[in-house]
């Protein structure tokens, strides 16, 4: 890596760190609610019904996600919210819907920052020709408010179609073995045991595929939003 590179990567990650940290929070304080809802004690005597992000991330997930963002400029890491679906009243509902709340946050989350984006290039657009010279992060050509929720419209896209994965222990692989019969979802979901190890294995040797998979994925999201955000095409840069 160059140092021009780790630079802009130390720049971006100053930037989004808030924006990453609060999606984490909000993705998981999904989960914990949900369970909650549900019947299940188990996160809020955790304490995970919070948007603090601290009580959310796991050391070794944290530091994934802090090498991540200096070393690609894009965050990778985890953080776990325990649940019990048998704790639940009806465990394979709820727990598949549990499960689904989180990378559904990050969905409206996904729109409200197309939204906020929308309404930033129109603002911005008026500053322009009035003649006047818009905030800026650091270097960058691009007008603070847009990529501020530019970036967030991307990394919550990238939490919905990552965590929708169907491999245990993301919320996809939960999904999937609510839908099994019992005795197979109790095999299949002793793959979580292994789950980040398999993740890491697709990320640093699956090589480009896995990762324009995943690119593919979000980029087809993100025009699914904007084909109801943006009809015209005329704002949004997807």
């Amino acid at each position: 890596m160059t140092v021009d590179a780790l630079s802009g990567n130390i720049r971006i990650a100053v930037f989004a760190l808030p924006i990453v940290l609060l999606a984490f929070a909000l993705h998981e304080m999904a989960h914990a609610y949900a369970a909650t809802w549900f019947g299940d004690p188990t996160p809020e005597r955790a304490g995970r019904r919070t948007l603090n992000p601290i009580r959310h991330l796991d050391p070794i997930g944290t530091a994934m996600l802090v090498g991540s963002m200096l070393l690609f400029g894009f965050p990778f890491g985890f953080a776990v919210t325990p649940v019990d679906d048998r704790r639940m009243r009806r465990p394979r509902l709820h727990g598949g819907l549990t499960a689904a709340a989180g990378p559904f946050v990050n969905l409206l989350f996904t729109i409200l920052f197309a939204v906020l984006y929308v309404v930033a290039v129109q603002h911005v657009q008026g500053q322009v020709d009035q003649g006047i010279d818009p905030l800026r992060f650091g270097n960058t050509q691009t007008p603070f408010w847009i990529e501020l929720c530019q970036y967030g419209m991307v990394f919550n896209a990238f939490l919905v179609v990552f965590n929708l994965l169907p491999i245990p222990p993301l919320d996809g692989g939960r999904i999937v073995g609510t839908l099994m019969r019992p005795d197979l979802a109790r095999e299949w979901n002793k793959i979580g045991e292994y789950g980040t190890l398999i993740i890491l294995g697709l990320i640093l040797l699956g090589g480009g595929g896995f990762q324009s998979a995943l690119q593919s994925l979000q980029v087809h999201l993100l025009q699914v939003v904007g084909h109801f955000v943006d009809s015209d095409g005329i704002y949004l840069p997807f």
